[in-house]
């Protein structure tokens, strides 16, 4: 009531008092006592100090608060981060530099039947680990680098002292040395089998990357020759790193039983080392591919595509899954014609992709303009559009083959020396089909490399790649379906009955002439027989037909000083053509210019192709042409043969003569005698180990050549052996200009056939390229 009071005595009007007396006067009468039997009791009473029930001696500072609050999110980061690692398929946990080191001490974590230790495996194991492994029992899968040195580097993923990281192989390999070289007696007489050569190979492979000489070699992948050894070095292992180490294989056609290697000297006291596990899964199996095919159908359309594209398969259910003892990838075997193609235009992506990062737009104009100015040869196709996949629309396995026949010429001084002999191998498996093993093993990420690792295997298994290739039914269906079709008029109703009528005769044809004589197979060809019936001496092979056309300027004889106004380079002509007059003359005595036989009026008949009809050793007939032609389909060909005597010359010009034949010396009547000579230039060979692995050839000099005329002489038509392909090396071009027609200081012998085995491989009936 007295600050009511006081504040009504210090209001300085009377209109004040009379608004605080009614505002009085309302909280009055709006004002009512409450009942006390209606109030409750407080729940919670906050007292000052600190609440009870917490730990330590103080509340957590602002500074403790933040930091517990960045430890809780970055928990929340690493949980979220592993969950999107396991729904992208990696189920390979790697060990963490921080996480627990097993020790001798630690039984709980040795055991399966402790509770600990079943709580640490995973709980979804790859489909393609060995089915005896005990699933309760893997507590981590790491994949290591497949670059040669993968068996080490599972051990030093596994070791502790290497701490668990497998780039530290080599402190492996060393300690494995170092108790190979301690132990010799005892590795050479149980482990070697008694020999002395395998235990020398065996060190030399456990000093390959950790001796001085090949230090330098370990960060580069290992050779076939040096790889892992379970056999022989699984036992090794275990004893250089005291533990026991398990040995799995899956993936093969043959049958691989689990091996345990003990070490040979006993752990220590009380301890219980676990085993080191080494699963080599070779190739593809049945297990693995339908893991990955699990896996990948939980993922979306382009995340499913990605993991695919990585573990190189289309994401489609295969069928022989389901077949009991069954596995359908060690069933088929490899195709050379069907995936060889597919890996050399994924090496061509490779190659114009490195290019083009160079940012260097001239390397390729000038990579696609010496495939242009490659030399025309027999069943090569030109490439003057364009020369890279990017050109390429939808290339035949012909225009493939034809690729692979020029691209070392075109790239062998741009590309780095290793991809270089990488594409040179590749090429060389490809056309001669020869090779035991394929030595590269770095991992590549597009579909049917996984052919590629498989060719290995079925090479030793199943014997050459060219057994079991579809070349041959591909060949027979040229034969009896598309040529047979060729030969009718495409009617609907005697369509097939024309094929057959076709295909019958021809089989007649060839049953009449495979059960002729030799004799009648000649005579019919229009040829002389030359073969001894005795049979005490060897039967000699026919003499091939050779036809000269293409008349060269005219069909009429023409005079060697008329030649040579029309051709500076045919001056020399007249004297050699004399000099190989008096060499078969005279048995290569020399005698003056003036003494030596001269052409018969100093005429001659040019040609500028030369025809070769011959049957090779399986009785099939072949027709083979040379051309010496200035402007052949507006291009310029002088074709590269070699000679009988194993020279490289290169055809100018064809010409036929008639020279004087006396049978005595002093006879004046004389007979005129035809000879079919030729105008070459002879190249000299070189002893040079070429990045293409090609035979080099030297162009000849006017101070090399005798006579001063660049390598040129004349010879015999009948000395030509066989054609061959020869291109220049565009690295060696006269003062660095590259073209078509210039000056190279050397050249490079592309293909060049050996004619007793490879006649029908390319000549009219099969072709190189």
């Amino acid at each position: 009531m007295s600050s009511v009071a006081s504040l009504y005595q210090e209001l300085s009007n009377s209109q004040q008092q009379t608004d605080l007396i009614a505002s009085l006067r309302g909280l009055i009468e709006r004002f009512k006592p409450v009942n006390l039997e209606d109030l409750s009791f407080p729940k919670h009473i906050t007292t000052k100090g600190r609440p009870k029930g917490i730990k330590g001696t103080r509340l957590p500072s602002a500074f403790e608060n933040a930091e517990h609050e960045e430890k809780q999110k970055e928990k929340a980061r690493k949980e979220a981060a592993k969950k999107d690692e396991d729904q992208q398929g990696d189920n390979a946990l790697k060990f963490s530099k921080k996480s627990k080191v097993p020790t001798e001490d630690d039984h709980d974590d040795l055991w399966p039947q402790k509770k600990s230790y079943r709580k640490k495996a995973l709980t979804s194991v790859p489909s393609w680990v060995h089915e005896q492994v005990p699933r309760h029992a893997i507590c981590a899968v790491i994949t290591v680098h497949s670059d040669g040195w993968c068996g080490w580097r599972a051990l030093a993923a596994q070791y502790e002292k290497c701490k668990f990281d497998e780039n530290r192989f080599i402190e492996v390999k060393e300690r494995m040395l170092s108790t190979a070289r301690a132990n010799a007696a005892i590795y050479l007489k149980y482990v070697c089998m008694a020999s002395e050569r395998e235990y020398q190979y065996l060190l030399e492979t456990l000093e390959y990357g950790v001796a001085l000489k090949t230090a330098h070699l370990r960060t580069k992948s290992c050779p076939l020759k040096y790889w892992f050894d379970a056999n022989t070095m699984a036992q090794i292992a275990a004893d250089a790193l005291e533990t026991p180490i398990a040995v799995f294989i899956t993936g093969t056609a043959s049958e691989h039983t689990p091996t345990l290697y003990l070490p040979l000297s006993p752990p220590p006291t009380g301890a219980k080392p676990q085993p080191f596990v080494l699963h080599l899964v070779v190739g593809r199996s049945k297990q693995y591919m339908e893991g990955l095919y699990k896996k990948a159908k939980g993922f979306n359309k382009t995340a499913a595509l990605k993991y695919g594209q990585k573990h190189s398969f289309h994401i489609v259910k295969n069928a022989f899954w389901s077949v009991p003892f069954f596995d359908i990838y060690q069933a088929l075997t490899v195709d050379d014609l069907h995936q060889l193609g597919g890996m050399y235009t994924n090496l061509l992506e490779l190659i114009e992709k490195m290019l083009k990062d160079g940012n260097d737009q001239g390397i390729i104009k000038q990579v696609t303009k010496r495939a242009s100015m490659i030399p025309p040869f027999s069943k090569l196709r030109p490439f003057k559009s364009g020369f890279f996949p990017s050109d390429l629309k939808n290339p035949t396995y012909t225009e493939l083959r034809s690729h692979m026949a020029i691209v070392m010429s075109c790239v062998h001084d741009i590309l780095p020396s290793q991809l270089v002999q990488c594409l040179r191998h590749f090429i060389d498996f490809e056309y001669n089909k020869y090779s035991a093993f394929l030595a590269s093993v770095n991992p590549m990420t597009y579909p049917k490399n996984h052919m590629m690792w498989k060719y290995m295997f079925d090479i030793q298994q199943k014997g050459c790649v060219h057994s079991y290739s579809t070349t041959h039914s591909e060949c027979q269906h040229k034969s009896d379906a598309k040529e047979a079709a060729r030969r009718t008029n495409y009617a609907r109703d005697t369509f097939v009955p024309q094929m057959a009528n076709y295909i019958m005769y021809r089989d007649l044809l060839f049953d009449t002439y495979q059960y002729a004589s030799a004799e009648t197979v000649k005579a019919n060809m229009g040829r002389k027989t030359t073969y001894t019936h005795d049979a005490a001496t060897a039967s000699t092979a026919p003499e091939p037909k050779i036809t000269l056309s293409s008349p060269f300027l005219t069909s009429d004889p023409i005079s060697f000083e008329e030649l040579a106004t029309k051709r500076t380079d045919l001056k020399p002509m007249y004297n050699l053509t004399c000099i190989y007059l008096s060499t078969v003359k005279d048995e290569e005595r020399r005698v003056r210019l003036k003494d030596m036989p001269k052409p018969k009026d100093d005429k001659l008949c040019a040609y500028q192709t030369l025809k070769i009809e011959d049957i090779d050793d399986r009785g099939t007939v072949y027709s083979e042409f040379i051309r010496a032609n200035p402007s052949f389909y507006r291009r310029t060909r002088y074709d590269f043969v070699q000679t009988k005597d194993k020279h490289f010359v290169q055809i100018l010009l064809f010409f036929t003569i008639n020279r004087e034949f006396k049978m005595e010396y002093n006879d004046p009547a004389s007979d005129l005698v035809e000879e079919q000579l030729c105008l070459v230039r002879v190249f000299n060979k070189i002893d040079k180990i070429h990045a293409s692995g090609f035979q080099v050839l030297e162009y000849p000099t006017m101070i090399d050549s005798p006579l001063r005329h660049e390598g040129l002489c004349v010879m015999s038509i009948k000395s030509i052996d066989h054609l061959m392909h020869v291109v220049p090396d565009f690295a060696t071009a006269v003062n660095h200009v590259e073209e078509e027609d210039g000056m190279y200081n050397n050249y490079l012998v592309n293909y060049c056939g050996e004619p007793l085995h490879v006649w029908t491989q390319w000549r009219s009936v099969k072709h190189p390229f």
